[in-house]
């Protein structure tokens, strides 16, 4: 057994306030606190920017990263770091560079998730403003860029009624975003997020999370980029919600299925929402979920079921550690 286990933290920092370019970075204060939450566990702990400048400061190898980045550009970003790593057999936190790139494309996610039979939301890729939305997709529709996270690219004003509110919109987000837009039918039932952490052989599923709306910006409900800025006055997280034993059992049978279906390690955040009728529909999968502590959904889940900010990331370096056979106990 080693007698101080290096970690290496690999993030990209928050540095452009007020927009959502940055909207997947962390600030300075995830990245402080996830350092010294390591530290405390009696490791060395070593920041590792992923920019240009990793390639010099990672020669200070470390004996394993625990991975937030969420990578500079282009659709496969989030794999860079991962990619990177495994080029210098250096062992990381969370799933892999593949995984990673398949769930950002949130369009190929969804044709891999119906096709084992779990539902989602009538869909459509646009990659030009005159393509025509095909007949079988109803109004309302929410527009979304195809590959990114943490909101960005929603708005309150991203849901459209008819042609008239469609074209215009589309027409904005594939200017402004320069790629793929996502349309998809918009559900107007309840909304969840569900939190889920590897154990060994084991998949544990933190109570599903509710958002409830408590401020209403326009016609629909949507967890937009300006709602999670705002959260505290926009809505209410109810975890866990008021759910039958049936619907609660059939989210976390396909939120497993999903974790398992994209190889997923050590964690990760899947949504759901309910139509009308409240039948369950997959969203999106996020295997590098925010882990802010005091903000983001994850920590939150964990916290309502008994597992605190330190706990959860012991568990998280815990069990990739053994993943990688480290032998080094914390």
């Amino acid at each position: 057994m080693k007698d101080q286990l290096k970690v290496g933290i690999t993030y990209n920092l928050k540095r452009k306030m007020g927009s959502d370019l940055e909207a997947e970075y962390d600030d300075e204060k995830t990245i402080t606190i996830l350092a010294e939450t390591i530290k405390n566990f009696g490791c060395d702990v070593i920041l590792l920017e992923a920019n240009e400048t990793i390639i010099d400061t990672i020669k200070n190898k470390p004996d394993i990263v625990f991975n937030i980045a969420e990578g500079i550009q282009g659709r496969g970003r989030e794999a860079e770091i991962p990619g990177f790593l495994n080029i210098l057999q250096i062992p990381y936190t969370g799933s892999d560079e593949t995984s990673l790139c398949l769930s950002l494309d949130k369009h190929l996610t969804k044709v891999i998730v119906q096709s084992v039979g779990i539902r989602t939301p009538k869909h459509q890729l646009f990659h030009k403003v005159d393509e025509k939305l095909v007949e079988d997709i109803r109004f309302p529709v929410i527009l979304k860029p195809n590959q990114e996270g943490s909101s960005k690219g929603i708005f309150d004003a991203c849901t459209a009624d008819n042609d008239a509110d469609l074209y215009p919109l589309l027409q904005r987000l594939l200017s402004q975003y320069q790629q793929p837009v996502l349309v998809e039918e918009f559900l107007t039932g309840r909304e969840f997020t569900i939190g889920l952490l590897q154990e060994g052989d084991h998949i544990i599923v933190l109570p599903p999370m509710e958002i409830v709306y408590k401020k209403h910006f326009g016609k629909y409900d949507v967890y937009s980029y300006e709602v999670k800025k705002n959260y505290k006055e926009c809505v209410e997280y109810h975890c866990p919600p008021q759910l039958t034993q049936a619907e609660r059992d059939e989210m976390e049978k396909a939120a497993k299925e999903i974790f398992v279906l994209f190889d997923c390690k050590d964690m990760a955040r899947i949504d759901f929402r309910c139509d009308a009728e409240g039948k369950l529909n997959f969203i999106e999968l996020n295997p590098l979920p925010g882990l802010s502590k005091g903000y983001s959904d994850l920590p939150y889940a964990a916290e309502r079921m008994g597992i605190s900010f330190e706990a959860l990331i012991r568990r998280i370096l815990r069990n990739a550690l053994l993943r990688n056979h480290i032998d080094y106990h914390i």
